[in-house]
Formats: C-alpha cells, sequence, structure tokens
C-alpha cells in the first residue's frame, strides 16, 4: 500500500479507517498531516481526490465513494468493512477458552500495526492495540493454568507477545497456582 500510495497518502488513508464511520475534522486531519504545509487544505483536498481515484480502480462497485465528505471534514464510510484489530476490543471469556480460542489469540496479533508508516500517531495507536493484545494473552494464559491447562498456557506464552521476564513472571505465576493446587489436595 505505501509503495503504491506514498507513505502520507497511505497513512492518511490508514487514519480515516482507523476512525471509520466518525466524522474527522480538517482541522485535526491538517494537524495531522500538513501542519507544515503553505496551503495544507489544497494538499488535503488533492489527497482525498487521489485516494478516491485509488478506491475506484478496486473491484468493489462503489468503492470509490467510501470516502465522504461532510461538513467540516471527512469519514470513510464502508458498510462492510471490519478490521482485525476491532477483535481486540471485544472482552474475551478466558473461562472456557478451548485450543482453537486459543490458537486464534495466538494470531491476533500477527506482526507489526501498518507497517511501513511511521508517523507519530501510529506510535500511539501501535502501542494502544499492543497492550490491550499483550493483556488478552496473559488473562488467558492465567486462566488456562487456573484450570489446570498449563502445556497451552506455555504455549500461549511462547508467542512473541512476551519478552524473556514478561514470560518468565506469568510462568512463576502458573508454577504457584500449580503449588496452591497441590497443597490443597
Amino acid at each position: 500500500l505505501v509503495d503504491y500510495l506514498g507513505k502520507q497518502t497511505a497513512s492518511f488513508l490508514a487514519y480515516l479507517c482507523l476512525n471509520h464511520n466518525i466524522l474527522v475534522t480538517k482541522e485535526k486531519l491538517i494537524e495531522m498531516f500538513w501542519e507544515d504545509s503553505k496551503n495544507p487544505l489544497n494538499a488535503m483536498k488533492f489527497t482525498v481526490h487521489r485516494l478516491r481515484k485509488c478506491l475506484e480502480e478496486l473491484p468493489v462497485s462503489e468503492a470509490g465513494s467510501w470516502i465522504l465528505t461532510q461538513r467540516g471534514g471527512y469519514s470513510f464510510n464502508c458498510a462492510n468493512l471490519s478490521l482485525d484489530i476491532d477483535a481486540l476490543n471485544i472482552p474475551l471469556d478466558v473461562s472456557s477458552l478451548n485450543e482453537e480460542q486459543t490458537e486464534a489469540l495466538m494470531q491476533q496479533y500477527p506482526g507489526e500495526f501498518l507497517p511501513g508508516l511511521d508517523q507519530s500517531w501510529i506510535y500511539t495507536y501501535r502501542e494502544q492495540y499492543w497492550q490491550l493484545y499483550l493483556q488478552r494473552v496473559q488473562a488467558a494464559a492465567l486462566s488456562l493454568a487456573e484450570h489446570h491447562h498449563e502445556e497451552q498456557a506455555e504455549t500461549l506464552l511462547k508467542t512473541r507477545a512476551f519478552n524473556y521476564r514478561g514470560k518468565k513472571t506469568i510462568l512463576r505465576n502458573i508454577a504457584l497456582l500449580e503449588e496452591e493446587t497441590l497443597d490443597g489436595k
């Protein structure tokens, strides 16, 4: 996407998609993407025009109309848009995790968020979603261990999600849970 659109235009599209169905004001967009531009309004209009042309080339009907011009700004409105990261905002029921759900959780954050883009706003989103993912993995691993599925818990923690110290802390908690269970028998 970055090779085709360029970093700034790809970043602009990503921002609109992440805020889909929400009006993003022209002022906010200018502040984020064209703060140093001599003519930011024209730069923004050109970017929107270019994106619409690119979207029209997609083999999807009405893709060119996904970027809506609204009073005061723009929004990205695609009825069928679902982002994989939206799953991170859905509550996770860790009490009934099975192997399939554990595997799906391991694949939920497969790599870098918005690779190839390095604008400052992306780092905030990247960190936010990474932390959500880590919280889900940790909660799931601890729940699996509490329900005597230590092997699944360890497998989950072997994902690239946790550094050595994080794994060590959680594995120590799992070991303590095992000891408490043995002591309770």
